[in-house]
């Protein structure tokens, strides 16, 4: 069931005016009794009739939880997440503009990807999120899309570092992408946590990753501002990374109620502090 416009949700608090093209989730744009425009997410209707569909809201609502934590200028805000029709929605802040993916990422994703995507493994985890934002923040700071992992394999390429093409990168955050973009995955971060206390210089040089000084011999980490003139999309992705951060944060043993499609409770929204 895919509601269409002018239909309330929330005993009127919020109608919807547009239905975006589905994928994995619906999206709706709203207004609030304000005029205030919304989003307004749910799972997509095909899954109502799985058998996981009651994990699938469970989780659904877990990870509307954890976005609601989030409070930065540069991230989405969180306004609620409600039971309508016995399905969960989210509704959060309606932000005009194009996917930041779009922005960065015009052509092609090649070089934001990381090697072990290529090779159907299953052998994904952390690490590989870690080199497709590393690669984000290169492309950011040097103006320039990294060479490819495909290609630095086939052709015996090696990627530049950011310092060469933008000398206002410091040391540190300039071996810090590098890290960060290691072919072998082994030899990355593995975790946000670990590579953001890198980059923000939250460890001493003493302490500093082997792997990152063997990227190259004759750099040394130095302690200085990480840039000079940070700009508005430096800001997003190092908001994204925070996003990231939170999510990879263990599950609470909290869980939240998820309703069963044959009752109807009420209306009531679940709010997060």
């Amino acid at each position: 069931m895919v509601w269409t416009a002018k239909k309330q949700l929330l005993e009127g608090k919020y109608t919807i005016e547009e239905v975006l093209p589905p994928n994995r989730g619906i999206t709706y744009l709203a207004k609030d009794q304000n005029g205030v425009p919304a989003v307004i997410k749910t799972l997509n209707d095909e899954f109502r009739h799985d058998t996981d569909f009651q994990q699938l809201q469970q989780s659904f609502v877990t990870e509307a939880g954890k976005l609601a934590k989030c409070h930065h200028p540069h991230i989405v805000r969180h306004f609620e997440t409600f039971l309508e029709d016995d399905v969960w929605c989210v509704a959060m802040e309606y932000v005009v503009g194009i996917d930041l993916a779009q922005k960065i990422r015009p052509q092609t994703e090649t070089g934001f990807t990381a090697p072990e995507l290529y090779v159907g493994t299953d052998k994904i985890a952390a690490y590989t999120d870690i080199y497709s934002l590393g690669a984000t923040l290169y492309n950011l700071l040097t103006g320039q899309i990294p060479v490819s992992a495909q290609e630095q394999i086939t052709h015996h390429l090696s990627l530049k570092s950011p310092k060469e093409l933008n000398p206002l990168i410091s040391d540190r955050v300039s071996q810090g992408i590098l890290w960060a973009m290691l072919l072998d995955p082994k030899r990355r971060p593995q975790s946000v946590q670990e590579w953001l206390a890198e980059i923000s210089d939250r460890k001493s040089e003493a302490s500093a990753p082997e792997n990152i000084a063997n990227v190259n011999e004759n750099s040394r980490l130095v302690k200085q501002p990480a840039i000079r003139g940070l700009g508005l999309w430096i800001v997003v992705v190092l908001g994204f990374i925070g996003v990231l951060f939170v999510f990879q944060q263990p599950q609470s043993n909290i869980t939240a109620p998820v309703a069963s499609p044959t009752t109807h409770p009420s209306n009531k929204p679940v709010k997060h502090e």
